[in-house]
């Protein structure tokens, strides 16, 4: 396994652990909107974000604007990858997250109705080394 498929697969159990709220549709309905579900998802990330981390993974954050929650992640990797680790690593990652991400979300309420994820890794140097949306639109989900 290479460091990418490693961080790869690290990364889609940090990144799907979060990305559903249980809220039953009549709940969802009656108490909540999409972006006080978001806020929700964010806090629970964020509540839990030491037992993410570990070997590879020196920090994850997790923040909520309007509908999209977003997820950063920074990850213990070599400073300056070259491009095609970085491609190689964007590709595997979406490979491993998009699908799963989308099989938890299909019966959530909020995420039919607009709510949606991005997801950013980056170094602990500061390089961004993956960046990508999930949303109905990724997942195949219509109106």
């Amino acid at each position: 396994m290479s460091i990418t498929q490693s961080v790869s697969c690290r990364c889609l159990r940090l990144s799907i652990g979060f990305l559903l709220v249980a809220v039953p549709h009549f709940v969802f309905a009656q108490q909540h909107t999409v972006e006080s579900v978001a806020a929700e998802i964010a806090r629970q990330h964020n509540t839990n974000a030491k037992a993410l981390l570990d070997e590879m993974t020196a920090s994850t954050s997790a923040r909520a604007i309007g509908k999209n929650v977003i997820f950063e992640y920074v990850l213990r990797v070599k400073q300056g990858l070259p491009p095609s680790k970085l491609t190689e690593f964007q590709a595997e990652t979406y490979k491993e997250v998009v699908p799963r991400a989308c099989q938890v979300n299909v019966q959530n309420e909020a995420f039919k109705k607009g709510l949606y994820y991005t997801l950013i890794y980056r170094s602990t140097y500061g390089e961004k080394l993956a960046e990508f949306v999930v949303n109905k639109a990724t997942c195949g989900i219509k109106q």
